[in-house]
């Protein structure tokens, strides 16, 4: 076995673990609205991460079932700036929200404000009033998932998220929905610390001397 094979060694069973790993995405606050009795209008999450609480406000209308989708929807209607689907919540320690995901389906009937589509944003209150985060396009087609970039670390405290249309005066009876809303945190292990690489290096030199004794 000559010096090569013995560096390749080394660094196998030593360096091997420096190596990053994938990123593991953890649902901290998931809405899938199963859990809504049908007209129910405000209610809890499917599921929260430890330390998070959280509700969830349709405006109006509450849950319906959709046979197309064989599950709940959040469903609103008059959608527009006094009536919203809202999304609270509160954390007790530092997290990070990197990552909000929502399916949205909708209706757009001709001579409405609806008609052929309109935008819609996102937006957090971290304290301080409505930030936006991004910005869709609700589309005559009617239904598509969006995966957004989330607002990142945000300290203890009360937040709240919201969906608003921006056309002008609402959407009418035409109705807006909402499911399957995660709010996620992309946990991506870093290398190990540099004494993996340093322990690597002493394992290499003495292989090496041990070559050469031979």
């Amino acid at each position: 076995m000559n010096f090569r094979h013995l560096l390749l060694i080394s660094f196998l069973a030593t360096g091997v673990g420096m190596m990053p790993k994938a990123a593991n995405a953890a649902t901290l606050i998931e809405y899938d609205f199963e859990n809504f009795a049908l007209g129910q209008i405000t209610g809890g999450p499917s599921s929260t991460a430890p330390g998070i609480t959280s509700a969830y406000n349709m405006a109006n209308h509450g849950a319906a079932n959709f046979p197309d989708f064989y599950n709940n929807l959040s469903i609103t209607r008059f959608f527009g700036s006094v009536d919203f689907p809202s999304l609270s919540f509160s954390l007790t320690s530092p997290t990070s929200i990197d990552q909000i995901e929502f399916f949205h389906i909708h209706n757009h009937t001709q001579s409405y404000p609806t008609y052929p589509d309109y935008d819609v944003q996102v937006q957090l209150d971290t304290g301080s009033g409505y930030n936006t985060i991004a910005t869709f396009k609700a589309v005559q087609s009617g239904s598509g998932t969006e995966v957004l970039s989330g607002p990142g670390l945000l300290a203890p405290g009360a937040y709240s998220l919201r969906w608003i249309p921006l056309l002008t005066p609402d959407t009418n009876t035409d109705f807006f929905g909402l499911d399957n809303i995660r709010l996620r945190n992309n946990s991506v292990p870093g290398p190990l610390p540099l004494l993996g690489l340093g322990a690597a290096y002493s394992c290499t030199r003495q292989l090496r001397r041990r070559v050469r004794a031979r």
